[in-house]
């Protein structure tokens, strides 16, 4: 597996998985879904990408200026590979209040469409996080975490909470 801040950011993370490859093991990686032609080009064999909100509220985030222009291309791209890697990738949605609503759900229904899994995951204000303001968010109830995947469901999204 592959993760931990932004993979895709490291120049070598290419020859990386090709020499993972070369050994007979499998890649994984986690990624934030902004790099979509470096995924191409690794070829993972797992992807889980995480979304953060709807495609058109991601320049209201934190994100790097470079990803501010083209993030919804960049973002559609990756989920286009997540989609044609059918049960081996996965989109997850970690449902933090303030940055995902149930209508980003809702618009997030039209770009997932064709998605293998996706999963709302419970957001955790105890973990380090680059904005501190967030460690006094209060997470959502698992009920408000289940009516958004249910909205994911109706859609024909095949989608669970983690």
């Amino acid at each position: 597996m592959i993760s931990g801040g932004e993979p895709t950011l490291h120049s070598g993370l290419t020859d990386l998985c090709g020499e993972i490859k070369s050994l007979g093991l499998k890649v994984k990686i986690d990624t934030n879904g902004l790099e979509p032609d470096v995924l191409a080009d690794c070829r993972p064999d797992y992807l889980a990408v995480d979304i953060k909100t709807s495609l058109d509220k991601y320049n209201l985030l934190n994100i790097p200026n470079q990803y501010k222009s083209g993030c919804r291309e960049r973002l559609s791209k990756s989920i286009n590979i997540v989609k044609s890697m059918g049960g081996n990738a996965e989109i997850r949605i970690t449902a933090a209040p303030g940055i995902v609503s149930r209508g980003d759900i809702e618009c997030l229904c039209g770009e997932l469409r064709g998605v293998g899994k996706v999963f709302i995951q419970q957001f955790n204000p105890n973990q380090p996080m680059l904005d501190p303001a967030y460690s006094s968010v209060k997470p959502y109830g698992v009920d408000e975490l289940e009516l958004m995947c249910s909205i994911f469901c109706d859609a024909g999204i095949k989608c669970e909470v983690r």
